[in-house]
């Protein structure tokens, strides 16, 4: 009888298509896990961008070489956010803005302590020395619950794959990223 030192057809196909599946399984994973990561950045930089304000309005940063400005941060679409200040409500200033890098990010819903209360529009001020947080809402219908709620929820999303993240801004100073 002569000696087998070899794999059969069959079993040589089996592996090629186990092999297969694991590496289809793997790819798929490793793009949402990709998504996820664009988005968990970009919440990130917008928590980072929201302290700043906070931050410089508490230090008393000057604006325009004014110390004690108002530093606000505007949502002025679903891209685009600024950080500007101004110690005279008629001279506002702006200092940066942060637009997301990855194309399919963007600004799905702000709302209010509610779901039912939502804006396109928003504006948080960070006043002077102490820091304390309004809400103010710049869209069409102008909602009184944006600026009476005591948190704004802002939720990123990543159009393509539907993984969102929640920026949380609470009047009492609490910025978080859920």
């Amino acid at each position: 009888m002569p000696k087998d030192n070899g794999f059969t057809l069959i079993e040589l196909l089996i592996v090629i298509s186990i092999m297969s599946l694991l590496s289809v399984v793997a790819f798929v994973n490793f793009r949402n896990f990709s998504a996820d990561v664009a988005v968990r950045k970009s919440a990130s930089e917008l928590q980072s961008f929201l302290q700043t304000a906070q931050n410089n309005a508490i230090s008393r940063i000057s604006c325009n070489g004014t110390s004690g400005a108002t530093w606000l941060v505007k949502f002025n679409d679903k891209k685009n956010i600024d950080l500007k200040c101004f110690t005279d409500p008629a001279t506002v200033s702006l200092q940066k803005t942060l637009s997301f890098n990855d194309n399919t990010i963007e600004v799905e819903t702000i709302a209010g302590k509610t779901t039912s209360c939502t804006s396109e529009k928003i504006t948080i001020n960070f006043a002077p020395l102490y820091g304390t947080i309004t809400f103010k809402d710049d869209g069409p219908l102008n909602l009184s619950c944006i600026s009476e709620s005591d948190q704004v929820t802002v939720t990123l999303q990543d159009s393509k794959t539907g993984s969102q993240k929640v920026v949380t801004v609470k009047k009492g100073g609490t910025i978080d990223v859920q």
